[in-house]
């Protein structure tokens, strides 16, 4: 008679072995659905930021995803779509096709849990790329070089109202002579001796304060462009980024700017926006969009105009300073003054006359300096005596004849522009990037419904993957090995 003991006992060891042996097996299967689950929402989440928007790119060297892609609709579901998408490209199912399921995951779902829009945060994310766009042309020490050389530009001091001096001026000497009598006129004749100089009223060869009515008459950008051609763009809308109701992020994600990313990005808007010294492609909404940025006007001649008028204050402001300190040309503009009020002078009245000549004196050197400017030369922050060009008696022919106020080492054009940008509050500043971008991305046939307030620079995704069981017929505790087979990932991508 044969025994069996051996036999089943043998049998029970080998099925707890075969347990055994699959369970670890399967476990080690779990363990790599998960790591592929990782790698499959990893590159999910990066091609979906590979379909960046394309001329944003190309023209500002921005980054963002369009969450319409292409379209008025701003839809997660896009987002969410593409993911499911890629995530299906990019598991193991390719292996099935040739037999191999060992350790193939197939997705669920693809959730945006978190986002970010650059018009969040007053455009901070937009504010940060443009500043590493930056970083990559200059150097650290980039502001301390600037304020050093260039800080007394973006100065505080009040600018003079000529056409407010020049008026009571003018009033005030006509007041006069309507007032005149005997006895005034004669102790004012006699002040008027006292301190006239050796050069006789009658050689007064113009009226400075006539000369500025002329001047207004003329216009600005005629005075100081002569033959230069002014780009004659306007923006198709008028409705920008801070008028309207824009899309929100989640919230979660924020962006701070720091003082040296303004900087940063101050440069940036000057080495990537075009200007009236800086021509770029043709098909940006704006030829002078600096200009725009600093104006916010809908056309490139109102934004050119209000530039130069301010421009043209902040030189006043230099050149009255070179006058006021000057003993020799405050004694000319005395000169005048005392020709211009007459013989019914007092010295009060001589006072105001002189302080709208030496304004008008500085309007018209500040033209000469911008007409320098605005034809990419350089000029003296603070001039000298030697450096001055026009003179009182020929302002006519100073602005006439175009005088040169160029120097070889000075301020630009483009900096001048760099300090208006450094004045701008960074929403503004921001905003009116995007509101130039927006406008040149809808120019384009493909881009004809593209927003600025659509556009990610950052999203959390959550993908979820599930396996199938392929020994757990062989586990123990079957149920519970259920949950272990669905896996969810979470990631974070940056631009």
């Amino acid at each position: 008679m044969r025994q069996g003991s051996l036999t089943i006992f043998f049998s029970m060891i080998l099925l707890s072995l075969f347990s055994l042996f699959f369970s670890m097996v399967e476990t080690l299967r779990i363990y790599e659905m998960r790591l592929e689950s990782r790698s499959v929402t990893k590159i999910a989440i990066a091609n979906a930021f590979s379909e960046y928007q394309p001329y944003l790119w190309k023209t500002y060297g921005i980054l963002a995803l369009d969450v319409g892609y292409g379209t008025e609709d701003f839809d997660l579901a896009h987002i969410e779509k593409r993911l499911s998408d890629f995530a299906w490209e990019n598991c193991l199912g390719s292996e099935k096709e040739h037999g191999l399921e060992l350790f193939s995951i197939e997705p669920e779902q693809a959730e945006v849990t978190a986002y970010g829009l650059l018009t969040d945060d007053e455009g901070a994310a937009l504010i940060c790329q443009g500043a590493e766009v930056a970083r990559q042309q200059i150097l650290q020490g980039i502001w301390e070089t600037w304020d050093s050389k260039y800080g007394q530009v973006a100065d505080d001091r009040e600018v003079p109202d000529v056409g407010q001096i020049v008026a009571q001026a003018k009033k005030g000497i006509e007041v006069a002579k309507e007032q005149k009598t005997e006895e005034g006129s004669a102790r004012n004749e006699q002040v008027a001796e006292d301190q006239m100089s050796s050069t006789p009223v009658e050689k007064v060869r113009e009226n400075p304060l006539e000369l500025f009515s002329q001047i207004k008459e003329q216009g600005l950008l005629g005075l100081v462009l002569k033959e230069q051609a002014v780009s004659e763009k306007t923006l198709a809308t008028a409705i920008g980024l801070e008028e309207r109701l824009l899309c929100q992020g989640s919230g979660e994600k924020r962006r701070e700017v720091s003082g040296y990313d303004r900087i940063c990005f101050d440069w940036y808007v000057l080495q990537e926006f075009s200007h009236f010294d800086r021509e770029v492609s043709a098909d940006r909404a704006l030829s002078y969009e600096v200009e725009y940025l600093i104006a916010g006007k809908a056309s490139d001649r109102e934004n050119l105009e209000a530039v130069v008028l301010r421009l043209l204050a902040m030189r006043e402001v230099q050149n009255a300073e070179v006058i006021l300190t000057d003993p020799t040309m405050m004694g000319q503009a005395y000169e005048i003054a005392l020709a211009l009020a007459g013989a019914s002078v007092n010295p009060a009245l001589v006072q105001v006359v002189q302080v709208a000549v030496v304004a008008v004196w500085a309007l018209v050197e500040s033209i000469l300096d911008l007409r320098a400017l605005l034809g990419g030369k350089k000029i003296p922050m603070l001039k000298t005596r030697a450096q001055w060009k026009s003179q009182l008696g020929a302002l006519q022919t100073a602005l006439d004849g175009g005088e040169d106020t160029s120097v070889q080492k000075g301020i630009g054009y483009q900096e001048y522009l760099f300090t208006l940008l450094a004045l701008l509050p960074q929403k503004k500043l921001a905003y009116g990037c995007m509101d130039l971008m927006e406008a040149s991305m809808q120019q384009q046939e493909d881009y004809a419904y593209v927003k600025m307030d659509h556009m990610v620079y950052t999203m959390d995704i959550s993908c979820s993957f599930t396996g199938q069981g392929l020994f757990d017929a062989f586990l123990p505790m079957q149920p519970l090995w259920v949950d272990l087979y669905r896996s969810e990932c979470q990631e974070t991508l940056y631009y």
